[in-house]
């Protein structure tokens, strides 16, 4: 599937099917993920991964993830990033950290589609209670978590502003 195809085929899904997604193809991910550039070059991004769903009750029973949904994917991916090696970590370090975690992460959910496979980002998270049942280290920023697995329900109409109003020429 070319790039093109790619991005108009990516949609938000928040409906998976329950069949687990092999370590080939969740490994394809990061590495794309890995492959993206950075500030800098920190490369300080780091993708925790999910499938038991001992840890998913934990993170449920916590309401680390306000949307029911998230626990329902067969995995969860916690995107994490280190701002510490960024220049001003307090203050502009986090701006590009959370940047570089985006942009790895825009990477990964593209190739997921193009892997059949299905993802949502969100936002509306507990980043506390994500660390504090995760045992992941203080100096982590956690700005995302992306569900990811099949799609068990179709994409309906995208609707999005015309390119015109999405630009402006100055």
């Amino acid at each position: 599937m070319n790039l093109d195809k790619v991005i108009d085929a990516r949609y938000s899904v928040r409906k998976f099917k329950s069949d687990e997604i092999p370590d080939d193809l969740i490994k394809k991910l990061i590495n794309v993920a890995r492959l993206a550039p950075t500030a800098r070059n920190t490369q300080s991004q780091k993708i925790y991964i999910i499938n038991s769903n001992d840890l998913k009750d934990k993170l449920k029973k916590e309401q680390a993830f306000k949307q029911d949904f998230v626990y329902t994917a067969p995995s969860i991916l916690i995107c994490a990033v280190d701002p510490t090696p960024y220049p001003d970590p307090e203050e502009r370090g986090k701006k590009f950290a959370i940047i570089d975690c985006t942009i790895s992460s825009t990477f990964l959910v593209l190739k997921a589609t193009e892997l059949g496979l299905g993802t949502c980002y969100v936002g509306v998270i507990d980043e506390n209670k994500i660390k504090q049942v995760l045992d992941i280290p203080d100096k982590y920023l956690i700005p995302f978590v992306i569900p990811i697995g099949y799609p068990d329900i179709k994409q309906g109409e995208r609707k999005r502003k015309p390119l015109e109003e999405f630009y402006e020429k100055i």
